[in-house]
This record gives structure tokens, C-alpha cells and sequence, in this order.
């Protein structure tokens, strides 16, 4: 058996493994072998020194009694009841933050580093909110776990006035930490009302980056603001999470402006929950890039595409929902794709639904390749080029009904390439 232990190893790739089986989070070896079920995955902040003394308050008294070691290494007496794990008994000072806190200057906190320092050590006890009070701050800020979390108890990093132009957040970015903010698995946890300025630097330009597996994170009423950069470079992902995406994640009316992506996820687990709604975005080649991420709804989105790219990408996510989207172009002629769909599979069960976009682009206004078991309902696509293409022969069992589909130009309305079992009824088609 296993059970009731603290993993932390965020640099291997299967840090877990029984046989041939290796898991890379503690959730998936939960699910595999059902073991672990009261673990955690949780860095103790070993001290400096070789004796490996924990400096986080969560982890104090976890251990449990044994008979006959009534003493540790140094022959201090051990707890009877709440012995600590390690050679070494120990005690960690102070108490869990609990309620609202101000950061900036004459606030609680006068930076965001020393509030999120104890944070880090002490953890939290009932919902926890963090009022950045106005400014411009220069801080390259990271999160990591923070003990406390639930979905009854929660962290809130907010400007304090409840408007995002109140409340800038900068720093200087290199290729080794291109972030203003980095969130590593910090659950639980709200941002809010705050603009992140990644203009300033026409090399480095990522406001955001998500890193390791965060579950149960809202992003909600920011401004990102990127450099105008033309091409897909990685180095100006305005918001970036390229691995262990984590699940019931929120991306909720937000303006993005500028970058080379605006929103880049990859990589995920099943059935995610990834909701990204009401937000806006203007100036990048990829608005909206999904990859590998189950259970994706994209609604309501004001997206205006450039450089010749793409206002919503989904690619190998199953089943995907994107209704009541508005794409255009940013720049006239400057649009290629407006939604562009690969291999987002729905099944007989839980179909991919594309229903109430409005898409006005140059080249495709959809692009569904390898996808099927998809419907394509009350939508208004408008192109220069190829209005729709529903490409190769794994985009079956498709339905396409009560759509307008206007082409400007002399180019195909609908062009259908090898799927099949497809049907298109009561739409309206228009050429020319």
C-alpha cells in the first residue's frame, strides 16, 4: 500500500513508477493504481543546510507515531501523537493568511514578492484576497503550490479598485524566465482586474505562462497587452501553458492585443474543462491556439485575426464546443482561417458542436479537417477565398445545418474532400 505521503518532483518527466507503468502527475497514479488517495503533491521548502528540515508550515506533525523511537536524531523528545517526518523533529512559526490583505505601498505588504514569500510558507485558511493597491509594479512574480486550497477556500489576486488600468504589472524578460507572472500549480486561484504590460520588449514578450499541472484557476477581467509582433514566434505568447494544463480552467473577459498568440494551451488532461468566454482579441497571428486539451468550449469571444492567421485554432481536443464567436480581420485581407478545426473528434454520444459564430476572413472562414461526429448549426461564415472546407476522410458523420455561407469572390462556397456520410441541408449559399 501507499498512502498519506508528500511527492514533490517537478523536473521528471515519470517521477511515479510501478513496473513498466510511470505516471508524471500524482493524480494519474491515483487514477491508475489506486493508491495514494490522501497524498499530495507539495514542495516542503527543504531548509539550506544537509539535515533537510522542512520550512512550511502544512508539512509540520504530518508524521505518524511508531513505538519505541521515542527520540530524534539530536535525542530531542518526539511528539506522541504528531511526530514529524525525517530525522529531525521540528517546528514551524507562525499562522495560515486568512482574509484580505493590501499589497503596495502603505498596504499590509509593501510587494507582492514578501505577501506571496509567506503565502508560500504558511499557506491558508478560508478564502484568501490579495488587493494590489494602485501602481505600476516591476516584479517578475512566480506562484507555486500553496496549501489551503478548495473550492470553498480560495486565493484572489485583484487590483483593489476593481479596475485593471489601476493596477500594471511589468517586468524584464529574458529566455529563461519570459513571464511577468508564472503559475505553477497553484490551485484555487483567481486573477483579476489587472492589466500585464508585455509591450515593452520586442524579444521577449510573455505576460502569463502556466507551467505544471493548475486545476481550478480563473482568469478573469485582465488586460494583456504584447508587442506587435507579425510572426508565431514562442518568445510573445501573450498567455502561454505548455504542459500538465490541469482541469476547470476559466478564461473570462479578457482583452488581448497584440502578441504573436494571444492564448497558447497545450497538453492537458481528459475532460479538462478548459472554458475560455467573453474575452477579446486584437493583432495576432493565432488569436486563440488549443492543442491536446479534452472537453474545450470557447463562447462568445470578440476575436479580430492578423498576419495572415487564425482566429480559433483547436487542434486533436475531444469533443470541442465554440458557439456565439465573432471573428473578423484586425487588418482588411489579413485573416486566413477563421475556425480552424483538427482532428477535434466528438462521438455518437457527445458530438462536437460549431453553432452561432459570425466569421468574416479572406481565406477559410472553417477549416474542419480529420474531424467527425460534428455539427455545424446557425452559423454566418463569409470569405474571399474557400468558405468552408471539410477535408479528408475522417470528417464523417457531420451535420451542416441552417448556416449562410457567402463567398465575396469567385472562389468555392463549400469544398468537400473525401469525407463522408456528411449532411448539408437547409443552409443558404451565396457566390460571387
Amino acid at each position: 500500500t501507499s498512502n498519506y505521503n508528500i511527492f514533490y518532483a517537478p523536473n521528471y518527466q515519470y517521477p511515479i513508477q510501478s513496473g513498466s507503468y510511470g505516471a508524471s502527475t500524482l493524480a494519474q497514479w491515483q487514477a491508475y493504481g489506486g493508491q495514494d488517495s490522501s497524498s499530495v503533491n507539495f514542495d516542503p521548502m527543504f531548509d539550506t543546510d544537509s539535515t533537510l528540515v522542512p520550512e512550511v508550515l502544512y508539512v509540520d506533525n504530518l508524521g505518524t507515531p511508531i513505538s519505541g523511537i521515542t527520540t530524534d536524531f539530536h535525542g530531542t523528545t518526539r511528539s506522541a501523537t504528531t511526530p514529524d517526518m525525517g530525522a529531525v523533529e521540528f517546528t514551524v512559526e507562525g499562522t495560515a493568511l486568512s482574509g484580505s490583505y493590501t499589497i503596495g505601498s502603505g498596504g499590509d505588504y509593501d510587494s507582492l514578492y514578501k505577501v506571496l514569500d509567506d503565502l508560500e510558507i504558511l499557506g491558508f485558511s478560508g478564502s484568501l484576497i490579495l488587493n494590489i493597491l494602485p501602481g505600476t509594479y516591476n516584479q517578475k512574480v512566480t506562484l507555486g503550490t500553496i496549501y489551503g486550497g478548495s473550492a470553498d477556500n480560495t486565493v484572489t489576486l485583484q487590483s483593489s479598485t476593481g479596475n485593471a488600468a489601476d493596477v500594471i504589472l511589468q517586468s524584464s524578460r529574458t529566455s529563461s524566465d519570459n513571464y511577468i507572472l508564472k503559475i505553477d500549480g497553484t490551485d484555487y486561484l483567481t486573477i483579476k482586474n489587472i492589466t500585464f504590460d508585455a509591450s515593452t520588449s520586442s524579444s521577449y514578450g510573455t505576460a502569463i505562462e502556466l507551467a505544471g499541472e493548475t486545476n481550478s484557476l480563473r482568469i478573469e477581467g485582465n488586460v494583456f497587452n504584447g508587442y506587435n509582433y507579425s510572426s508565431t514566434t514562442s518568445n510573445h505568447y501573450l498567455f502561454e501553458a505548455n504542459q500538465s494544463t490541469g482541469t476547470n480552467i476559466l478564461i473570462n473577459n479578457n482583452t488581448f492585443t497584440e502578441g504573436s498568440y494571444g492564448l497558447y494551451m497545450y497538453q492537458g488532461t481528459d475532460n479538462g474543462n478548459l472554458q475560455i468566454t467573453n474575452n477579446s482579441f486584437a493583432g495576432q497571428y493565432y488569436s486563440i491556439l488549443i492543442e491536446q486539451i479534452d472537453s474545450v468550449r470557447v463562447h462568445g469571444n470578440d476575436i479580430k485575426a492578423d498576419h495572415n492567421g487564425y482566429g480559433i485554432s483547436l487542434s486533436n481536443c475531444r469533443p470541442v464546443i465554440v458557439t456565439g464567436n465573432k471573428v473578423t480581420e484586425n487588418t482588411t485581407n489579413n485573416a486566413s482561417r477563421g475556425i480552424n478545426i483538427y482532428d477535434c473528434d466528438g462521438s455518437s454520444s457527445e458530438r462536437t458542436l460549431i453553432a452561432n459564430n459570425m466569421v468574416k476572413v479572406y481565406s477559410q472562414a472553417l477549416y474542419l479537417q480529420y474531424t467527425g461526429y460534428t455539427d455545424v448549426f446557425y452559423n454566418t461564415f463569409l470569405s474571399n477565398s474557400e468558405t468552408i472546407r471539410e477535408y479528408y476522410n475522417y470528417s464523417s458523420f457531420n451535420n451542416f445545418k441552417n448556416n449562410i455561407v457567402v463567398n465575396e469572390s469567385s472562389g468555392r462556397v463549400v469544398y468537400n474532400v473525401g469525407s463522408y456520410n456528411s449532411d448539408y441541408d437547409y443552409n443558404m449559399y451565396y457566390g460571387g
